[in-house]
């Protein structure tokens, strides 16, 4: 069942925090002197309202209306304000007659000059009233900074005040009731700055949802601590350790809270940079290629992912009490080691030195390692970064090798592979295939420049393509090359961009392609000579797919089956065959497919897209790829004139017999 005291418990709450943030708006709002000014103009225009409305001659009710500017502005921009505005209605006054055609002169008048002395003097004393009030409040507030409720004896409030802390004392809509010197030094305010102010005020936006939250548990009995930013005078962030005690009335009402303050700043910004240089160290350390360890007193505190990648231990097994350091150490080493270290606790600097490890499984790495003594944890500890030398080693024998590949396949490639120096544009460096595919002998090819031997491209052009290949990095191109006797070859040219001892070189491969472009030039005129008899032919040619459908069908098909190409492209054959005939013949070229058989001749009726029947006689062929069949195809002829010859011609010696079978003999 839902406890019906805890519902109203939360309504009132809420209530309360609503009522309070009310306040709080209004009390910004009356701070602010452009509000009060634009209060103060209002209550000149209501004025103006009413008496155009009603008496123009100072009567009663707009007599009695004009005492409400006047004793506004006196409460709330002072006495002098209020005077100001008890002499500026006579001017609107004058202004209002003339608005309305009535004559000036009354305000002349003993009692419109009794009214407007009488404004004054209502104007003064108002504001003069908010001053003793003003006066009344501050005196209030020294006296209860005297009361021991608070802050104890005269005293121990000094002391406050000049504590080394920041002390403030804040009401249940958290406006500041006191502030001690430190707190205003901290912010960079004097005391008095700091009245009537809220303590939001002077919190960063994001961090008062965090004060609601602390004085929310305030308010039911219990002591905060937290931190927030905070904004000094002069737009600085300060961060702020708040200490807060809830106070409350005699009737148990919560009434504000008493927060000791500490400038945590220079804390927050030292475990920064302490938390940022740690994480910047184990990110280091934890990303490096190199194995980098700590060690404390003959034990390893530190040890980062590649020690145990390279040694075989887990950081467990590095970081136990029980694990000797000198078990990672080859026995030739170790007196090596103990030397070194003893340097460094002598103060002095040990250079990088080479040393030989022992792995779990028992490998010997050959490693280089860089020492240095640091403080670590309060105590003299070393930290080292070992570099495995032995992956050096097989990398270099790996260069070696790659270097070894390279020039195997430099000197013994087909194709030709030179060097060009892109700043004189010459061959430095290029194999036998370079000279030898252009008949020349390696000495005469010396004497050559790239444009002895090109044809198609320029000198401006080929370092146009020079050029294009440093700033793209590569480039591809084809050309033709002139041998020493004449010939001319078709060339396609591959360069690459690389950097060789920090100079600048062109990497190019040149591939005679002259008998592949001999032979796709053939491929052309061949299947050019094969379009034209297709194109030009008088009987139907046409082909399938492995599925019987159109691939393609050359102008006859088109003419004498009535469809348009398109029409007749991705249709099955046996949709264009007689209904009649469609199962026969299916099953004849599912049986020429089955068997492989070659070659097939087969006579069947097709209709046109008009419906005319027309008789096809076709060869129909297999394409093959090997053993496996890719499609069909076919050169069809109308032979509907000759069956209907051969029908004519049948039905004419049906009627012979049948002549003859009635003859007398």
């Amino acid at each position: 069942m839902v406890d019906q005291k805890k519902i109203g418990q939360g309504s009132a709450g809420r209530l309360n925090d609503f009522r309070r943030r009310i306040t709080q708006r209004i009390t910004y709002l009356l701070q602010s002197l452009t509000v009060r000014v634009a209060i103060v103009g209002v209550t000149f225009v209501a004025y103006a309202i009413v008496y155009l409305l009603t008496d123009h001659y100072l009567e009663p009710v707009t007599g009695i209306l004009a005492v409400v500017p006047v004793a506004t502005a006196g409460w709330l921009l002072g006495q002098w304000a209020g005077l100001l505005c008890a002499l500026v209605f006579l001017p609107i006054n004058a202004i209002l007659l003339m608005v309305l055609d009535q004559p000036v002169n009354t305000l002349l008048q003993t009692r419109e000059i009794v009214v407007i002395a009488a404004l004054l003097l209502i104007g003064f004393v108002i504001g003069k009233l908010r001053e003793w009030v003003d006066h009344l409040r501050l005196d209030l507030k020294s006296r209860l900074r005297g009361e021991f409720e608070f802050w104890g004896s005269r005293e121990r409030y000094q002391a406050l005040d000049t504590a080394s802390t920041g002390i403030a004392v804040t009401d249940n809509i958290e406006r500041l009731l006191f502030c001690n010197l430190t707190l205003a030094d901290m912010l960079g305010y004097v005391p008095d700055e700091f009245e009537e102010k809220f303590l939001d005020q002077f919190l960063e936006p994001s961090e008062i949802s965090k004060l609601r939250e602390n004085t929310n548990l305030m308010k039911k009995g219990i002591h905060t601590k937290y931190e927030v930013s905070m904004r000094r005078k002069d737009g600085a962030h300060r961060t702020m350790l708040f200490s807060s005690v809830p106070r409350f009335t005699a009737d148990g009402s919560y009434d504000g809270a008493l927060s000791i303050i500490i400038d945590i700043t220079d804390r927050k910004q030292a475990e920064d940079a302490l938390r940022e240089s740690e994480e910047k160290f184990r990110t280091l350390a934890e990303q490096s290629p190199n194995m980098i360890f700590i060690n404390k007193m003959g034990k390893v505190v530190y040890a980062n992912p590649l020690c145990e990648d390279i040694m075989g231990y887990s950081r467990e097994e590095f970081y136990s009490p029980d694990f000797d350091f000198m078990n990672l150490i080859a026995p030739e080493s170790k007196e090596l080691i103990r030397m070194n270290f003893k340097q460094h606790l002598e103060g002095k600097d040990v250079p990088p030195y080479e040393y030989i490890l022992i792995t779990k499984e028992g490998e010997r790495i050959a490693a280089i390692v860089a020492t240095k003594l640091i403080h670590y944890e309060e105590e003299h500890a070393f930290i080292g970064i070992i570099t495995d030398v032995t992956d050096r080693v097989r990398a270099d024998e790996a260069l070696r090798t790659s270097e070894e590949r390279y020039r195997a396949i430099f000197e013994q490639a087909a194709d030709s592979i030179f060097l060009v120096d892109v700043d004189s544009g010459e061959l430095v460096e290029y194999n036998d295939q370079t000279f030898e595919n252009l008949g020349y002998t390696r000495e005469e090819f010396k004497a050559l420049t790239i444009s002895d031997f090109e044809i198609i491209e320029t000198s401006d052009e080929i370092e146009k393509h020079i050029n294009h290949v440093l700033k793209e990095g590569r480039d591809q191109f084809l050309t033709k090359h002139r041998t020493k006797d004449g010939r001319i070859r078709d060339i396609q040219v591959s360069s690459k961009s690389i950097s060789i001892h920090g100079k600048d070189y062109i990497q190019t491969i040149a591939r005679d392609i002259t008998d592949r472009v001999e032979a796709v030039e053939a491929l052309r005129e061949s299947e050019e000579k094969y379009r034209q008899l297709v194109e030009n032919a008088n009987d139907i040619i046409y082909g399938t797919d492995i599925d019987g459908h159109f691939t393609f069908v050359n102008p006859v098909a088109v003419k004498v089956m009535g469809y348009s190409e398109n029409e007749l492209i991705g249709t099955h054959f046996i949709d264009l065959i007689h209904p009649n005939w469609q199962q026969d013949t299916d099953r004849f070229y599912r049986s020429q497919f089955s068997e492989k058989i070659l070659t097939t001749y087969c006579e069947f009726p097709a209709i046109a897209k008009e419906g005319a029947e027309i008789w096809i006689g076709q060869n129909v062929q297999l394409v093959m790829e090997g053993e496996q069949i890719l499609g069909f195809q076919a050169v069809a002829r109308d032979i509907t004139k000759r069956k209907q010859a051969e029908q004519e011609l049948r039905k004419n010696e049906a009627k012979l017999q049948s002549i003859i079978k009635v003859a007398p003999v």
